[in-house]
């Protein structure tokens, strides 16, 4: 009912339902810890609906008045509702900071807009502020979402230290793993690998998460801007912030090197290169099976997506990555294929020959393999994603011919193109560096938009486009 109310806009009758809750529960005498336990479960579906301001709104008037008083603060809201305000948890606070992290990458609503001018990252640290200023411990989940809001190196080092120094929450796994994903994010490959070396000298590498995978995630992540760089672990804001000598006495990796030596003075794809050498090379010893994972097929993806970042296309290695892969009995999964044609820049042409004669077979393979063992399986679903590979590919060599010519394919082999498609095209066509461009350019790009985009009534974004009715 909160959410349905909140999507209408009808704030006044969220308050009203709440306040009877409130005065409902103080009659019946139910405990503060369940009505605690009540709000967050309001607070999450309404995030959960991409309602995150009025969450933060019902958190303000609901549950933010009984830590103004013990404060000591005479603010007029302690009386607007009624005379005990609910009791604030840290979940309370974790519901609102991812709420703000979601909003922040994209994945709520397009449609909620920044508050009194501040940015989710500004109202996030603001609320992390109070909620460590109001004695209302923070824990691993808190720090987790706050990284996941973080896009610069400092604030993203200077946290972790203050949550590990003076709030006492521990470096566990899951925490490690979004700070190597924050580095990365952040374009910081030094700062990405010294923390994974840190996770590796204090034994805290996660099997059934797949902390290698980690660590190519965050180089995936480095953009062209980065994808040159050397890595420098000793020299990173990390460490320099940390201020500690590293100890020799750890679990070496293969080769009696550590994670250090392993990396510096090489670029992201070059790091990643030998990181996948090193889990090939661990399965031949059971001494390293324990410590190093053998490569999967997200391990050659992102390996392959750290590729795609680098300044000059390079289908060759591509190609050789892909043989790889096969010979580790590794599938020809859609995203693995997306992700080696990005690889081949804006040679259209040579993306199109590796398609027919190596890629394609490949998937097509995997994708009737995959339906015969799922009977659930979506038709298709792979072969969708490696022909939006293709298409970006077309994108960044500015060719919308070429992208509505393997549109209309993906039609003929009883496959549906979708925004997702157009996107594609798009991402590509940003990265597009060539000046010049075919003729009738832009009636083939308008022309692949109506092949990928269908009519909706329900979809409020083209509420306002006219429509014609064709009486046949």
């Amino acid at each position: 009912v909160v959410v349905a109310s909140a999507r209408e806009g009808r704030i006044g009758d969220i308050l009203e339902l709440l306040r009877d809750f409130n005065y409902s529960c103080d009659s019946t005498q139910v405990p503060p810890r369940s009505i605690s336990n009540a709000y967050s479960t309001f607070l999450i579906a309404l995030v959960k609906g991409g309602e995150i301001y009025i969450a933060r709104s019902i958190f303000d008037t609901y549950i933010l008045p009984s830590l103004t008083e013990t404060q000591g603060s005479n603010d007029s809201i302690n009386l607007l509702i009624f005379d005990k305000p609910v009791k604030p948890i840290t979940r309370h606070f974790n519901v609102l900071l991812e709420g703000y992290r979601a909003l922040r990458e994209k994945k709520a609503p397009a449609t909620q807009k920044e508050e009194n001018g501040m940015s989710p990252l500004l109202l996030a640290n603001s609320l992390f502020d109070f909620m460590v200023a109001s004695d209302v411990r923070p824990d691993a989940y808190t720090l987790t979402s706050m990284l996941g809001l973080q896009r610069k190196s400092i604030p993203i080092t200077n946290l972790w230290i203050k949550s590990t120094t003076e709030l006492g929450i521990p470096l566990t796994p899951p925490v490690y793993h979004c700070l190597i994903t924050a580095y990365g994010r952040a374009n910081d490959p030094s700062s990405a690998c010294y923390m994974f070396d840190h996770m590796v000298r204090n034994n805290r590498l996660s099997r059934t998460l797949n902390s290698w995978n980690v660590i190519l995630s965050a180089l995936s992540k480095i953009d062209r801007r980065g994808a040159t760089n050397q890595i420098n672990c000793l020299k990173s804001i990390a460490f320099k912030a940390e201020g500690k000598n590293i100890s020799e006495s750890y679990n070496l990796l293969p080769g009696d090197v550590s994670f250090i030596e392993l990396v510096d003075g090489k670029t992201a794809f070059e790091a990643a290169a030998v990181i996948l050498e090193m889990m090939k090379e661990s399965t031949k010893s059971p001494k390293y099976s324990e410590l190093v994972l053998r490569p999967n097929s997200q391990s050659y993806c992102l390996i392959a997506s750290t590729l795609s970042h680098r300044c000059k296309a390079d289908g060759k290695t591509a190609i050789e990555l892909y043989r790889d892969a096969m010979e580790w009995n590794v599938p020809a999964d859609g995203r693995f294929i997306n992700s080696l044609l990005r690889c081949f820049g804006s040679d259209i042409d040579s993306a199109i020959h590796a398609w027919k004669t190596l890629f394609r077979p490949g998937v097509l393979s995997y994708e009737n393999r995959e339906r015969s063992k799922y009977s659930r399986h979506k038709k298709g679903k792979n072969l969708v994603a490696a022909y939006h590979g293709i298409i970006h590919v077309a994108g960044t060599a500015g060719r919308p011919d070429i992208a509505l010519r393997i549109a209309y394919a993906m039609k003929k082999e009883g496959l549906e193109p979708t925004e997702l498609t157009l996107n594609s095209y798009k991402t590509g066509a940003r990265n597009n560096e060539l000046s010049e461009s075919i003729r009738l350019n832009k009636q083939y790009e308008n022309l692949l938009t109506i092949e990928c985009t269908k009519y909706n009534k329900n979809d409020k974004r083209r509420s306002s486009e006219k429509r014609v009715r064709i009486i046949i």
